[in-house]
């Protein structure tokens, strides 16, 4: 049986020196990136085995040709799951897949879930060699330890995590077309309504919440529907689909998305209501975003 304590100690923060960072988004000239917070999968495995001992286990399924993993962590006889997708452009993909759904399962345990809400910070990039610099690297830790910090103190007093962010951007206005309500929405102004919507920043996107099953199932099937045309082959449905969401969010897999991007495409292209029939612009609007796909990579235009 789980206990209150229990769940209490997963959610603690994890010790400065088990966090890692990797580079989000660039600046334009890429002398700067932000800093995304990571801690190592096996540091989950030893705060479960500090809190419930051997009273934890997971389990794999694996789907779609092994592109997506299912983890099923059970701890103290309770059950919960999460996804995690192959990465192409890892060599280890099938090992990330599998690390990314187990800390998801986590993160429903409350284990890893103050990540998401994680201080971020533009520093210095060394595009080069594809690193933070010293001095950025140096800064990172420094935010990292004064979060820990702050994070210890509103648990003492029983507050909410802190909030520690670098002021945001000024808000970027709508785009003309979104903003008058015509539609059909060309290829640009779909990526920016999405991306607004999605909580992006100054261009930028955000750590958040990741995607749900259900969302996953949900974007899925709406834009396979909506990039389908006739005579068209798996292959070539796989890659329009994958071709939209590159253009809109920067991520062609599905499992990727944060939770708010997912709402944004499905809210994009379903039906008001409870059903998940297209709109009637959805069809048109992902053509446009193919094509101003194809324009942005310098490709001859063509009718779709």
């Amino acid at each position: 049986m789980l206990t209150k304590e229990q769940l209490q100690q997963l959610s603690q923060p994890f010790s400065t020196k088990h966090i890692s960072w990797k580079p989000g988004a660039t600046n334009q000239d890429k002398t700067k990136a932000l800093g995304l917070a990571y801690v190592d999968p096996r540091h989950y495995q030893q705060r479960l085995d500090d809190v419930v001992g051997p009273d934890w286990s997971d389990t794999y399924e694996i789907h779609q040709g092994g592109s997506l993993f299912v983890c099923h962590l059970t701890i103290g006889g309770i059950t919960r799951c999460d996804v995690g997708e192959k990465d192409g452009k890892d060599q280890n993909t099938a090992t990330s897949a599998k690390a990314q759904a187990f800390k998801r399962a986590c993160v429903a345990f409350g284990l890893g879930r103050y990540l998401y809400s994680f201080p971020q910070k533009w520093v210095g990039y060394d595009s080069r060699y594809k690193r933070f610099t010293d001095a950025g690297q140096s800064e990172l830790m420094k935010l990292a330890e004064k979060y820990h910090s702050m994070t210890e103190t509103a648990a003492k007093l029983g507050g909410d995590p802190p909030t520690l962010t670098e002021p945001e951007p000024p808000p970027t206005t709508e785009p003309e077309q979104a903003a008058s309500g015509k539609r059909p929405l060309d290829g640009p102004t779909v990526r920016s309504v999405i991306r607004q919507k999605a909580g992006w920043q100054n261009g930028s996107r955000l750590q958040g919440e990741p995607i749900t099953a259900g969302q996953i199932k949900g974007v899925g099937g709406l834009m396979s529907d909506a990039v389908k045309t006739q005579g068209m082959n798996q292959a070539l449905l796989d890659k329009a689909r994958h071709d939209v969401l590159s253009y809109l969010v920067g991520e062609n897999e599905t499992a990727k998305l944060t939770k708010r991007e997912a709402s944004a495409i499905i809210t994009w292209l379903k039906v008001d209501g409870d059903g998940w029939d297209l709109n009637e612009y959805a069809r048109q609007e992902t053509a446009n975003v193919l094509t101003a796909l194809a324009k942005d990579a310098g490709q001859q235009e063509m009718e779709l």
